[in-house]
């Protein structure tokens, strides 16, 4: 599978989950993640560290699922995407328009989403 899914702790310790994907990413892939991240699951409400470096691009089908459902209808916890990729900046910034969350944001390193994630987990959790 495109995603390889870990578990963290941020330097504050709390838990945190690590998304690494790689290649083309599809609707299946995205189920995928689903199964760890969705509600019930696992991770679900676990604060997020989304690594995109390897990724070539996401299916429209892929986009749309991760543009949907509403924040209200299901809260996100924290998420920070590091994206160097031009490609994949472009479908984050939109994926990031539609979604109108204040607890996602993306990231050009690794250690300035971390230190992002260890100050929001502690200022305001998830409900």
């Amino acid at each position: 599978m495109p995603y390889h899914i870990t578990t963290f702790h941020l330097p504050s310790g709390t838990m945190c989950s690590r998304l690494v994907g790689t290649g083309h990413i599809s609707k299946a892939d995205v189920d995928y993640l689903q199964d760890y991240i969705g509600p019930g699951k696992p991770l679900n409400g676990v604060s997020m560290l989304c690594l995109t470096q390897q990724m070539e691009s996401l299916s429209p089908e892929a986009r749309k699922a991760f543009s949907g459902p509403s924040e209200q209808e299901h809260p996100v916890p924290w998420c920070a995407v590091v994206v160097t990729s031009p490609v994949i900046r472009v479908t984050m910034n939109f994926l990031l328009r539609i979604r109108r969350s204040d607890r996602l944001r993306m990231f050009t390193s690794e250690t300035a989403a971390i230190q992002w994630l260890d100050e929001r987990v502690h200022a305001r959790p998830l409900r």
